[in-house]
C-alpha cells in the first residue's frame, strides 16, 4: 500500500465547488498526496471513492447498502446512488444531495497524477433543528472524507 500525506486546507476559490452555493455554510477541504501511486483522470478517483466504501459508510452516505452501480465516466445528472453529478470539469466532479435539513456538495480533484483533493461545501436551511444537526454531524463528516479519500486512493 503506498504511503499519504492528507492536509486539511481552506477551500480553493478556483473549484467548481467553491461555487456551489452564493454563501455556503460550511467548507472544507482535504488533500491527499499519493507516493508510489498515480492516476490518469479524476473518474478514475471517483469510481474507487464509490467502490471502496465500506458498507455503514455506503448506506449512510448513497442510502444504498450494496455497491452502487459506477459509471466509468461521470456526467452530469447521472446518479450514483442518491448522489447526482451537479458539475464537472476534466479534473473535479462535483456530487450534490438535498436533505430536509442541508444542501450538500462535495467535489473529487485531480490536482497532478499524484494528488487528490475532496471537498465539501453545505448549506444549511433555515431552524434551529438544521444548524443543531449539523453541528452533531460536522465531527464525523470530517473524519469520514479523510478516511473516504485514503480509501480511494491507496492501493
Amino acid at each position: 500500500m503506498g504511503s499519504v500525506d492528507i492536509v486539511e486546507l481552506p477551500l480553493d476559490p478556483a473549484s467548481l465547488v467553491a461555487h456551489s452555493f452564493e454563501s455556503a455554510d460550511y467548507t472544507d477541504r482535504f488533500r491527499a498526496t499519493v507516493l508510489h501511486e498515480t492516476f490518469e483522470t479524476v473518474d478514475q478517483v471517483a469510481r474507487r471513492w464509490f467502490k471502496r466504501q465500506p458498507r455503514i459508510i455506503r448506506l449512510l452516505s448513497t442510502n444504498v447498502l450494496r455497491t452502487p452501480i459506477v459509471p466509468r465516466l461521470f456526467s452530469v445528472g447521472q446518479f450514483v446512488g442518491s448522489w447526482k453529478v451537479v458539475g464537472r470539469t476534466a479534473s473535479e466532479i462535483v456530487f450534490g444531495e438535498s436533505t430536509v435539513a442541508f444542501d450538500y456538495h462535495y467535489s473529487i480533484r485531480l490536482v497532478d497524477p499524484g494528488t487528490v483533493e475532496a471537498a465539501t461545501a453545505v448549506s444549511i436551511r433555515p431552524g434551529p433543528l438544521a444548524r443543531v444537526f449539523f453541528r452533531f454531524v460536522r465531527p464525523f463528516h470530517r473524519m469520514i472524507v479523510r478516511y473516504l479519500l485514503r480509501s480511494a486512493i491507496t492501493q
